[in-house]
């Protein structure tokens, strides 16, 4: 389980020495599994959902972002109902969703203890800090611009499907191992993608930081956790 080997967990089947040797700061891993259920309650809509409804502070900015991206405009449009740290309310949330809007949830170890106890073996296995957001996507819809992260990330789908398109980045920026997040990119400037695949249920996404990447969901309202 994730309490016992938060490594060894993380990228079954693979042995954790085959993948820090092979992949860790290296290559992406794309893990199929099978096993829609093998991250158990770690978190969802749902639990989304009762947190807004039981009164949990979510805060924009802080806790909650919505967003949607405009394809057109090959950008990213802000949705959230407020200035930083307004409270999000329920039916703002909902109303949005119904429209095609992505929610990113952020920092959930601190509100929702299922997160707190993966992360919490997570860094005892890797001894380094561990942080969390959910990407909740309605179906058909993508949420955020492609961009790259400045830290290792793991992708855990836990709802749905989603579809993620993997480049490197455009000629001129750092690259590979980046020490600064990167802006946002419009599509028509990335090249031919170096991973195409569609993570369902169980299964896992591990890219190393600098990979300019894309999601879509594809069936189902997704629910990706990425730390």
């Amino acid at each position: 389980s994730a309490s016992d080997d938060g490594l060894a967990w993380l990228v079954w089947p693979l042995a954790p020495g085959v993948f820090l040797q092979e992949h860790w700061e290296k290559k992406p891993l794309h893990l199929q599994r099978q096993k829609p259920d093998y991250y158990g309650e770690v978190f969802s809509k749902a639990a989304l959902d009762k947190h807004l409804a039981g009164g949990t502070p979510l805060g924009y900015g802080d806790r909650l972002n919505i967003a949607r991206f405009d394809a057109g405009a090959g950008s990213k449009v802000d949705l959230n109902k407020g200035p930083r740290g307004t409270r999000a309310k329920r039916e703002d949330v909902e109303a949005e969703w119904a429209k095609g809007a992505s929610l990113q949830v952020m920092h959930m170890q601190q509100f929702h203890e299922p997160v707190w106890r993966l992360l919490a073996s997570l860094e005892r296995a890797f001894g380094a800090l561990f942080g969390a957001n959910a990407y909740l996507t309605p179906a058909g819809w993508q949420g955020l611009a492609p961009h790259f992260d400045d830290v290792e990330v793991f992708m855990l789908q836990l709802e749905g499907s989603k579809r993620w398109r993997l480049y490197e980045p455009p000629a001129g920026e750092e690259f590979p191992l980046p020490r600064e997040y990167s802006r946002d990119f419009n599509p028509a400037e990335l090249g031919d993608p170096v991973l195409d695949c569609v993570l369902k249920p169980g299964d896992m996404l591990y890219l190393p930081r600098g990979f300019v990447h894309q999601g879509i969901a594809v069936e189902g309202d997704s629910a990706g956790f990425s730390h």
